[in-house]
């Protein structure tokens, strides 16, 4: 379109929805009490108000500031009615998608208000404790199943599991365990193993600046395509930075396989190894979790990048994502 018919179009458009505000807003104001009024109510977004100047400085971030302060003045969320409406759970989410960060504290912050708020509610509440639990339990960015844990720990592990199903409440509590030892930031959990010769290998023992540890099966052909390019990544960039590759073959009975695997692949400047079956049986019989629990090993291959004191810096990303961490940490060390 031509830039005057823009133009025209945008003050017809604003004008019809200044129209449309001010016909909401008499409806409200006359049937303050009707459901009409409650869906009006919870529809409604505050207006970004102008970036005002402050000592000669415009002041940027106050209208995005404003709205995310404002966004839920007409919403009490013990309300049970919201879960009746075709706008809370899109509110909802717009929310979570433009005004929350994306790290896990920030969430979290933000869940603990709503669910808080929101326990007296008997559909409510349920209705968001499980929706945050499907969005956190396998979520969309690394390191935000911190929320799902915290959920767990704070609501579910305190009684709220009786909302749930047996079923469900199984799988909850599984997947919560399976994520308590590996958030990131956390000490890798312990790995204990032997090479293909029944040499002792501990990963805390093993002296690296970082450390890759990367859990596969020699028969897996995802793993096939994998592991060989994390190795040229190594060997191209990562071993100049002082990485270590630790490959640990998670089938104790696929000895042949496993050799051939490292052969075939030319993963010779790897650290290679496996749990043996008697040690697996011996955490068994102690009651210990085994290390495909604590390492949420629920596909091949999985992989965590380890710094110098073996804490998570990432996990389950792809070999660039990898790649790009490692560089930008590397770019930041101490030079001596």
């Amino acid at each position: 379109f031509p830039s005057h018919d823009k133009q025209q179009y945008k003050e017809q458009y604003i004008a019809k929805d200044k129209e449309l505000k001010e016909q909401r807003s008499s409806f409200m104001k006359a049937h303050p009490n009707s459901m009409m009024s409650y869906l009006l109510n919870v529809m409604q977004r505050p207006e970004a108000p102008a970036i005002p100047v402050v000592n000669g400085k415009a002041d940027s971030l106050y209208p995005f500031y404003y709205v995310k302060n404002h966004y839920w003045d007409n919403v009490v969320f013990n309300d049970n009615r919201l879960i009746r409406t075709p706008f809370f759970e899109a509110k909802l989410d717009e929310y979570f998608k433009n005004y929350v960060a994306k790290d896990a504290d920030s969430i979290i912050e933000e869940v603990q208000y709503i669910l808080t708020v929101a326990k007296t509610g008997k559909e409510i509440y349920p209705f968001l404790l499980f929706k945050f639990t499907n969005k956190y339990m396998a979520p969309e960015f690394m390191g935000q199943d911190k929320v799902f844990v915290y959920l767990f720990e704070n609501f579910y592990a305190k009684g709220d599991t009786v909302i749930l199903n047996p079923a469900s409440r199984k799988t909850v509590t599984e997947r919560a365990y399976s994520l308590m030892a590996n958030q990131i930031g956390l000490p890798a959990p312990a790995l204990d193993l032997v090479d293909s010769l029944g040499k002792p290998v501990s990963l805390y023992n093993i002296p690296s600046t970082y450390t890759t540890v990367v859990f596969y099966d020699p028969n897996c052909g995802h793993c096939k395509e994998e592991l060989p390019r994390l190795d040229s990544f190594y060997r191209a960039k990562w071993k100049a930075v002082g990485m270590t590759m630790l490959g640990v073959n998670i089938y104790d009975a696929e000895q042949a396989a496993w050799k051939k695997f490292v052969t075939e692949k030319n993963l010779k400047n790897w650290i290679h190894a496996y749990q043996t079956k008697a040690a697996k049986e011996a955490d068994e019989k102690a009651g210990r979790a085994n290390y495909r629990q604590l390492y949420d090993i629920y596909k091949t291959p999985t992989v965590y990048l380890l710094d110098k004191d073996k804490r998570i810096i990432a996990k389950q990303l792809t070999v660039e994502q990898f790649d790009d961490i490692i560089q930008v940490k590397s770019k930041k060390a101490p030079t001596k």
